[in-house]
């Protein structure tokens, strides 16, 4: 399995105000913005990102988290047949999203959630 990055998952009950935070005083640039989740990256290091989730607000808010780029969605694939198959929580289904990436989410022993996830565009992934 190829680990391209792991990035943290933040969630926000005032998407402003986390915005303001992480562009205005850490200096982070909003990469990707969409349906309420913003992934920041670093100016000079841009693989070098925070992701932050408004469903902190929802009924039902996500545990705290975070990501992990496995590369391929085939891995994402993969990954995800092993879960079920060891019998791992799922708590988010594996899903290709319209933003273009492969994900679904699972729960470590400790509760924290792992978000499994690779881009679908062969340009967005690391080469072979």
């Amino acid at each position: 399995m190829n680990i391209v990055r792991t990035i943290p998952d933040v969630r926000s009950l005032n998407m402003p105000a986390s915005r303001a935070f992480y562009e205005g005083v850490l200096g982070f640039n909003v990469a990707m913005e969409h349906d309420g989740m913003m992934i920041l990256a670093s100016a000079t290091q841009p693989k070098q990102q925070v992701s932050v989730n408004a469903d902190a607000a929802d009924a039902k808010p996500l545990p705290p988290g975070f990501a992990i780029d496995v590369g391929f969605p085939e891995s994402v694939s993969e990954i995800h047949q092993r879960g079920v198959s060891q019998g791992v929580t799922i708590i988010e289904p594996l899903e290709d999203k319209p933003i273009g990436i492969r994900r679904f989410s699972v729960l470590d022993p400790n509760g924290t959630r792992v978000t499994i996830v690779a881009h679908l565009n062969p340009a967005d992934q690391p080469p072979r």
